[in-house]
């Protein structure tokens, strides 16, 4: 009777187990992974390119080839690109599994260049 009773409370301890791994992991896959590839205007692969999602601690930078990968979260809206010399670039995350994007040069004004080329020549 008590071999009896043991494997009865095996079984339900088993099953409660079970079912609360189940839960986690059921729980757990609401986080996804994005991937895609960052180049300039060009098409040419840009390295170094933080991507973040907005308003997170989460951030990754693009591999030599321009490539990343980063998690999402269900709340999750829009990443953020940004290197120096280019310009930053908000994208909606909307769903999607791949994201490329390409970024363009930083605009330098006229005045902005003479200004550079003044400190420059002074320097010497």
């Amino acid at each position: 009777m008590i071999n009896k009773n043991n494997n009865v409370m095996k079984a339900i301890i088993l099953s409660m187990v079970i079912l609360i791994v189940s839960s986690l992991a059921a729980a757990g896959s609401d986080v996804r992974l994005v991937r895609g590839t960052v180049s300039d205007q060009q098409g040419n692969p840009l390295p170094g390119v933080s991507v973040t999602v907005k308003n997170t601690g989460r951030s990754t930078l693009t591999d030599q080839n321009g490539r990343y990968v980063i998690s999402v979260e269900p709340g999750d809206r829009i990443f953020v690109f940004t290197l120096a010399g280019y310009q930053t670039s908000e994208i909606k995350i909307a769903g999607k599994d791949v994201i490329n994007v390409r970024l363009s040069l930083v605009a330098v004004q006229e005045e902005e260049m003479q200004e550079v080329m003044l400190m420059d020549r002074s320097a010497s």
